[in-house]
């Protein structure tokens, strides 16, 4: 399917040129089960509500289904795989599979990462919900494990996109994958090339330099509008890259070392890849990820930090 898009993100006047190194060829996963919940998402935070009506509020949290689209509001950087505006439920299963495990459709059931509704794309009030894999070369398949949130109909899709950008999310290409999760058991799929022409178009890009890979939830206009999607496993094959370089010439020497971002000489401000601030100072220590690395004279880079 092709479509001209151009998310406007909150990072967008960080983005800059990276250089590369590539590391062996290797699966690269997100594993739902294995990510930390927020203390302020609903899995921990949960919600209070008076369900029973009898002027009470109750408190509801982990795998019941309480939540609502305020509930998705974790975003940060895991694994290596950035994500925005999400609930990340590490022990809850598919709405199918929820009394009996052994409905699930899907090998690693246990676990999921939601994603919110995507809506208002390319405006001030975007509300995105995604997650993004770290920087890739030469790939060569992606595996991904789904369920929706409602029931799948005819009048109701649960579509999802799966797209690429060659300047680290500033951009998206105009080639991406439509697809959709059906199963309230779980849904699973393979993307290669075979089938779908659009990946293999990624696969052709990645050759030529690191590509980043989207999952987002699709923001319908039409009836009946976006819908939120469950991801409980996604397997990349490609090689891993990762570097440094910097955006101007003069622009101070960034070193990484036991995951701290540090300058001998500068103090540098530390941001990640949805524009939030991390810390500053000479050295800040930061998780696994890309970051936004500014110095007091204006001068940025970009790191990947693992």
């Amino acid at each position: 399917m092709k479509k001209q898009k151009f998310l406007k993100q909150t990072f967008t006047a960080f983005l800059a040129a990276i250089g590369l190194v590539i590391f062996a060829q290797e699966d690269i996963i997100l594993d739902p089960a294995a990510l930390i919940p927020a203390d302020t998402g609903y899995y921990i935070g949960g919600v209070y509500k008076d369900k029973d009506q009898d002027g009470t509020d109750e408190f509801y949290n982990g795998c019941v289904d309480e939540y609502g689209d305020a509930s998705h509001n974790e975003s940060g950087v895991q694994q290596g795989f950035t994500y925005n505006l999400c609930m990340i439920m590490p022990t809850c299963w598919p709405k199918d599979a929820v009394d009996d495990h052994d409905l699930a459709e899907i090998e690693h059931a246990e676990g999921y990462i939601e994603l919110t509704k995507s809506k208002y794309p390319g405006t001030d009030s975007a509300q995105l919900g995604y997650i993004i894999s770290p920087p890739l070369q030469n790939l060569v398949s992606l595996y991904l494990e789904t369920s929706p949130d409602v029931s799948s109909n005819d009048s109701r899709h649960i579509y999802f996109w799966v797209e690429y950008s060659k300047d680290y999310g500033a951009t998206w290409e105009m080639s991406y994958i439509q697809d959709e999760t059906i199963s309230k058991a779980g849904d699973s799929r393979t993307y290669d090339g075979s089938v779908y022409l659009e990946f293999e178009e990624m696969k052709t890009a990645s050759t030529e330099g690191p590509i980043v890979i989207r999952i987002m939830s699709t923001p319908q206009e039409s009836p009946p509008g976006p819908q939120r999607v469950k991801i409980h496993y996604l397997k990349i094959v490609a090689d891993k890259a990762s570097a440094i370089q910097p955006v101007t010439i003069d622009c101070p020497e960034i070193k990484i070392l036991n995951n701290t971002i540090y300058n001998e000489d500068n103090t540098i401000e530390v941001y990640n890849m949805l524009g939030q601030f991390i810390g500053r100072g000479r050295s800040v220590q930061v998780p696994d990820g890309i970051y936004i690395v500014k110095t007091p004279e204006g001068s940025t880079q970009k790191v990947f930090v693992e």
